[in-house]
């Protein structure tokens, strides 16, 4: 009956259920980090593990500068939520087209941090604006929205980088 309540309340603020539904975007078709990084490494660029980590960490790069941006805001805002999720399409864009690794490796970072931008500012955003008596369900919501939107979208992603290439995934 509370998980009831908890889906009541959200479809009752459209701000959340947009939301929700950008976050699940972003679990589903973005969090696939794994697959795109393996693919660009390996089949694009012939690369080994070594180089790999390498990937993974300029990811990781991204991802530590978004964090500090969120830490810095002094409230979340929509509009920060809405520029993370366009850095995580120019940065999913350029990071496709880079002829290089070497390039790939210095725009993969802009990913990251559209990726931990959006989804941080979310959560600060759903837990500061949701009704006390509600908070813990409607976190709960989120977070298995995010988190389990990666499982629907990791076969999607495979398979375009399957059929079309890393670069299209």
């Amino acid at each position: 009956g509370q998980f009831r309540e908890g889906l009541h309340y959200i479809r009752g603020r459209q701000d959340l259920v947009i939301l929700l539904i950008m976050v699940f975007v972003v679990g589903a078709l973005v969090f696939n980090f794994g697959i795109f990084s393996s693919t660009m490494a390996v089949v694009e660029f012939g690369l080994g593990a070594h180089d790999y980590g390498f990937i993974t960490s300029a990811l990781a790069v991204g991802s530590i500068s978004g964090a500090l941006l969120v830490a810095r805001s002094t409230r979340p805002r929509l509009s920060v939520i809405t520029v993370g999720a366009a850095v995580i399409a120019v940065g999913g864009v350029v990071a496709a087209i880079a002829p290089t690794v070497t390039s790939f490796v210095v725009l993969y970072p802009i990913l990251g941090l559209g990726a931990i931008l959006t989804v941080a500012t979310a959560n600060s955003y759903i837990q500061s604006t949701t009704d006390e008596s509600y908070r813990g369900r409607v976190m709960a919501i989120y977070s298995t929205v995010l988190i389990g939107g990666t499982p629907f979208g990791s076969p999607l992603c495979g398979w375009v980088a399957n059929e079309f290439g890393p670069r299209w995934a």
